[in-house]
């Protein structure tokens, strides 16, 4: 459920990210084993990834949001949620009265030796009750049964228990992170400006420039194929995407598109 909302709320936004980091990953695959220059391979990344990038961050502009943060928090959130929910509903159904946290309670039974004789958890030998049928009527007769499937599934749901548990603390400390990226940019700013420290050509714009025209959701989405390719191939679409940021900024006119609307008023 997190993540059909997460996807649709990337649609709503109007950005196809997961193709983006796709589509990067391809192109990087292809480029890493061909380009050997560092030159070669920027030059490489601004005629196809860093135009697929800008062109999908103008439509998704045109169309209706630039809050793809807010979106992915808002999942990060619900995932929380979810994770917490799981890990409480095994705890409590699993609890006993003698625990409050089953998981590391019962741990703690096993390297101390207690047996379920005394915990009465996962018991491998119980009282089953069955009918027998004699001439002209049913006997019920009690026996011991063994369990002894109980052995392996103490294992299991210990393994649950702190699998849920450090899958629900993950997932807070993901939230507690991108509520921080949606109060403030800081922490991705120098992330990217890091990227374009490592270029090894004069910038055509200013790194300020830059990054005002990537803006919350640019900034984003190279984060985010930070984290899913590596730090190697976000360099060197970061520092393609400031190579050709001029074309993309709809916040003034260049210097040809003002001579050209002074010819038309004349």
């Amino acid at each position: 459920m997190p993540r059909f909302i997460w996807r649709s709320l990337i649609a709503y936004s109007g950005y196809d990210l997961s193709e983006a980091i796709k589509y990067v990953d391809m192109f990087w695959t292809s480029v890493k084993v061909s380009d050997a220059s560092f030159k070669a391979r920027v030059a490489a990344f601004e005629g196809r990834p860093s135009v697929y990038i800008w062109d999908g961050l103008r439509l998704a502009r045109k169309k209706r949001s630039r809050e793809m943060v807010l979106y992915y928090a808002i999942a990060s959130i619900i995932q929380t949620v979810n994770a917490f929910v799981q890990f409480f509903v095994l705890n409590t159904l699993l609890g006993s009265p003698l625990y409050t946290f089953w998981g590391p309670s019962l741990l703690s039974d096993l390297i101390a030796g207690d047996d379920w004789q005394q915990t009465g958890h996962f018991p491998r030998i119980v009282h089953c009750d069955f009918n027998r049928r004699r001439p002209a009527s049913v006997q019920m007769d009690t026996v011991l049964c063994v369990l002894t499937l109980n052995l392996i599934y103490e294992k299991i749901f210990i393994f649950l228990w702190f699998w849920l548990l450090f899958v629900a603390v993950m997932s807070l400390l993901n939230t507690c992170k991108w509520l921080a990226s949606l109060c403030s940019t800081r922490r991705t700013r120098t992330l990217v400006m890091n990227y374009l420290s490592t270029a090894q050509m004069p910038s055509p714009i200013s790194n300020e420039k830059f990054l005002r025209i990537l803006d919350r959701d640019g900034l984003f989405v190279i984060e985010q194929i930070s984290l899913n390719l590596g730090d190697i191939p976000a360099s060197y679409l970061a520092i393609s995407m400031r190579n050709i940021a001029a074309n993309w900024d709809e916040g003034s006119d260049n210097d040809d598109d003002i001579e050209e609307k002074k010819k038309l008023v004349a």
